[in-house]
Parts: structure tokens; sequence; C-alpha cells
């Protein structure tokens, strides 16, 4: 499939290679949610990305508010953890979480591991979700299995950063609240809603979607500038001092839709 702003039932029959079968479904599926929507009372979306979405469908915008997902009750710490390998010179340990699918680009990421090692830099990744056999692994990358909820802390405390890199479409990944709210920056392709997640420069960094070259580049900064870590690190907890309450946002909206 290839990535698109939108669709119709005959060129997603086609992306989805369903030989012209799927195209009634798709069609029928499409009917469904505008009769969804004219029954709906508000849109909650947690990125201006799925919002322009809706928009394009032809949703009233006042029927759309965007407020962040709520996290689970007592996930992370309510201060984020401290990161003991800032100093000059230290390795650099990514952890990728979650999913391990051909459009989260886990393939990508290792391959910009790889470039970024070639040039110098002690990276490494760790690889925490259910995965497939991956026997001929190049060095710098381990795979560490899946992990329950309450196993995330601890998975945290070893990785300096987060690192995505998916080629499809994201809407509002809960990892990456989860890395902010163990105090750990983020590495993201500048794609959907992942990219607005980011405060390029003050909470992680960005580079360019599907190119494992662009990762790479961003990787030998962190390896080489230190400092840049340490910055990132501490604007993911002046952001999380500030930011608002997401419980209290969704309090107030269904305050107001109940009012009205």
């Amino acid at each position: 499939g290839e990535l698109c702003e939108g669709g119709d039932p005959v060129s997603c029959d086609q992306c989805l290679d369903g030989g012209g079968h799927l195209q009634s479904q798709l069609a029928i599926r499409s009917l469904r949610l505008q009769r969804l929507f004219g029954v709906i009372d508000q849109l909650l979306c947690p990125s201006f990305f799925l919002k322009q979405q809706y928009l394009s469908w032809g949703i009233n915008q006042h029927l759309i508010s965007v407020i962040e997902n709520l996290p689970e009750q007592g996930a992370g710490p309510a201060n984020p953890l401290p990161s003991s390998r800032l100093g000059h010179g230290a390795p650099i340990i990514l952890g990728y979480f979650g999913q391990i699918n051909p459009w989260k680009g886990l393939d990508l990421i290792i391959k910009g591991i790889a470039i970024a090692r070639s040039n110098g830099a002690d990276v490494h990744l760790q690889v925490h979700g259910p995965s497939e056999d991956y026997s001929k692994l190049p060095e710098g990358v381990t795979i560490s299995g899946a992990y329950s909820p309450e196993q995330l802390g601890e998975r945290m405390i070893g990785v300096d950063l987060l690192v995505m890199g998916s080629i499809w479409y994201e809407n509002s990944p809960m990892v990456i609240q989860e890395a902010y709210r163990y105090g750990r920056p983020v590495v993201l392709p500048k794609l959907g809603g992942m990219a607005e997640k980011v405060r390029e420069g003050r909470t992680g960094l960005l580079f360019d979607a599907g190119d494992s070259a662009s990762l790479a580049s961003c990787l030998v900064e962190l390896y080489l500038n230190h400092e840049l870590l340490t910055k990132l690190t501490k604007g993911v907890q002046e952001m999380m001092s500030k930011r608002a309450d997401a419980f209290k946002g969704h309090q107030q909206l269904y305050a107001r839709l109940i009012k009205a």
C-alpha cells in the first residue's frame, strides 16, 4: 500500500489487494461511518492530524475537540525517572516499545542503528515487545521480548530515549505519552500525529519518515553532542511539570456537553 490522504472503495480495494471483492464492503463501511457522524454530539481527537482527517470528511469543526488520550490509572511515576547515562562519551541506548509489524518500521530503525554505528556512534537499540525470531541481528540490537504494563517502568529505566519508525500514519501513539511520563525524550518520524507530539530540539528529534539515513543522522548528532540529550531530557521534565491535566480536560468537556 501507499500513503494517501483519503480514499474510495475502488482505490482502497486495489491497495488492499482485494481483487475487486472488497469494494462493496468498503462502500458499506463508508456509509455506516457517515451515518454515525450524524448522531454524534462530539468527536474526541487526541491529535490535530486526526481532526484534519475528520474535517476533510466534511465534519463540522464545532463538533470536534482535540484532547489528549487518558493514560492508564497509575501509569508512570508522578516525577519522571532521572537518566544516569548523560555523560560525554557514554553509549546511547534507544528503546522501541510496542507491536512489531511491517508498518511499525522496526527494520528501518535497525538499519538506522547500523548506519549510525558505522559512522562511529556508540548507539544501541533495545526492542521491547512480542517479536518474531530475529536470528541475524546486527551488533548493538537486542530483543528484550514482551512486557506487562507493570514492567514498563523497569524497562524504561534501561533506555535513554524512545524511538519509533512507523512508515504508516499514526494518530496519537500512547507509547509517546508513556515515554514522557518516565522522562524519556523521543525520536520520531515526521509523519501524521507523531510529529505534532514533539517539540523538536526540546523534547525530542524528528527524522524524515521512511529514511533510515535521516534517523542515523539524528543518532550520530545525539552521540556527538551529549549536551543535546541532557537538554532534551530536561525539556521533557519541564514540559511534564506544566502539562495540563488530561483527566480534568475530559471532565470539563463532558460537563459542558451534559449542560448543553
